[in-house]
């Protein structure tokens, strides 16, 4: 499995959750200076906070790619790859550069940084929840494992609280180990605090293997089983590489999430997610 490219690019706040792409999505690029984007059905509104000045840019600019990953054509014309991350982030990877395999400077740079954070004990958890995970079952090809742990891993962790996180390009996603397309195959997630909602990054993400989203399966329906309130309910998921922020019905420590039904995989019957993170919606 080759890995993706590793782009540090901006960050973004992203204040408007989406699962249609006809709704209106309002991000903001950057801290000191922000430009805020406002896209609707119509148009793109971009307006610069240091200049106070709104440019506007065709929405078809910016659309969910075949891929099922979001594709967004800045002013320069360049196309990129947006990935929405916890509803208030995005990065954004250049499609030239993520398709590009010359990218060992990149690569270099990411080991650098990794063993930076390993040698200098810079790693903090975003287990804030000091959540648990665990499978009915897990995928196991030679010396790789698809395991529940998998969904609490998404990003590499900054070297300090004040930076930002970017995407660990060692990721692996959690994938489901029995025949066909693992219904009823579930995951299960104990905290020591409650939560109130999941962040969830559906199927297989990997940006520099877009094709493995689509060649595998992903979870259309999960039963959520809330063992706290004793409660029984379904979510969906979207279709699309973006975090999901999934408000549970009731705020919980104890939960078990059953596949009911998924979004079938072009080549394997595999199903896959990638993140499923406790969160809290205040």
């Amino acid at each position: 499995m080759k890995k993706f490219l590793m782009v540090m690019a901006f960050l973004f706040s992203f204040t408007s959750l989406f699962a249609q792409e006809e709704e209106t999505i309002v991000f903001t690029e950057g801290v000191h200076v922000p430009r805020t984007y406002t896209i609707t059905k119509d148009k793109i509104s971009i307006h610069d906070e240091e200049t106070e000045t709104t440019e506007e840019l065709d929405r078809s600019r910016f659309f969910l790619g075949e891929d099922k990953f979001y594709h967004f054509i800045n002013k320069g014309d360049v196309e990129e790859i947006a990935f929405f991350a916890n509803n208030s982030h995005v990065q954004f990877f250049s499609l030239e550069y993520v398709e590009d395999e010359s990218t060992e400077s990149f690569l270099e740079w990411e080991r650098s940084f990794r063993k930076t954070v390993q040698e200098n004990d810079m790693y903090f958890s975003f287990r804030d929840f000091g959540a648990k995970y665990s499978a009915s079952s897990e995928l196991k090809e030679k010396t790789t494992k698809y395991v529940a742990e998998n969904l609490a891993t998404f990003f590499l962790p900054p070297a300090d609280k004040g930076s930002t996180s970017s995407w660990d390009t060692e990721h692996k996603p959690w994938v489901e180990g029995a025949k066909g397309y693992g219904i009823n195959q579930y995951i299960k997630l104990k905290t020591t605090t409650p939560f109130s909602s999941l962040s969830i990054v559906n199927g297989y993400v990997d940006f520099y293997r877009r094709d493995l989203y689509k060649k595998n399966s992903r979870v259309k329906t999960f039963r959520v089983k809330d063992l706290d309130n004793k409660l029984e309910y379904d979510i969906n998921l979207d279709d699309a590489v973006y975090v999901q922020c999934i408000k549970l019905k009731k705020p919980t420590k104890n939960i078990i999430l059953y596949i009911k039904e998924v979004y079938k995989g072009d080549k394997w019957d595999d199903t896959c997610v990638s993140s499923l993170v406790p969160t809290r919606l205040d």
